[in-house]
């Protein structure tokens, strides 16, 4: 008898990701919606679906008590989640000195924070951010 954890799934039924924790981990990683790329995998789109069995794979392991490789990241993690966190908080509004100020007091790396390097971070959140909203 199966129990109350196991979930069966119906012959022919594709089992759903739970997109609340696979959601951030893929946007993160790829800067594409998992919703763009699940539309896309359905599509015939070979990249898209690399990324998304990617996503589900290491979702797999973490819920199988497996360690999860999830390293390989496009862009610095402990960055790109301070600009998630205080993205509508005004972050958007700060001058690059501003931004390097909070970064150096926020940013969980404790590194010294460049003032190009962090206005360049911040304008790719944002085309990212308006990338994903096209994708709702």
């Amino acid at each position: 008898m199966l129990g109350p954890a196991v979930r069966t799934v119906p012959h022919g039924k594709e089992r759903q990701l739970p997109h609340r924790t696979t959601r951030p981990v893929h946007f993160i990683r790829y800067r594409v919606a998992l919703r763009a790329d699940l539309t896309r995998r359905e599509q015939g789109d070979w990249k898209a679906t690399g990324r998304a069995l990617r996503t589900e794979r290491e979702y797999e392991e973490l819920r199988c008590g497996k360690k999860a490789s999830l390293g390989n990241f496009k862009c610095d993690a402990n960055h790109w989640l301070v600009f998630a966190t205080l993205w509508n908080l005004g972050i958007t509004e700060l001058s690059s000195e501003e931004l390097a100020d909070l970064f150096d007091w926020f940013c969980p790396c404790r590194k010294d924070h460049l003032l190009d390097a962090l206005k360049n971070q911040r304008a790719r959140f944002r085309k990212v951010v308006t990338k994903a909203h096209e994708w709702g």
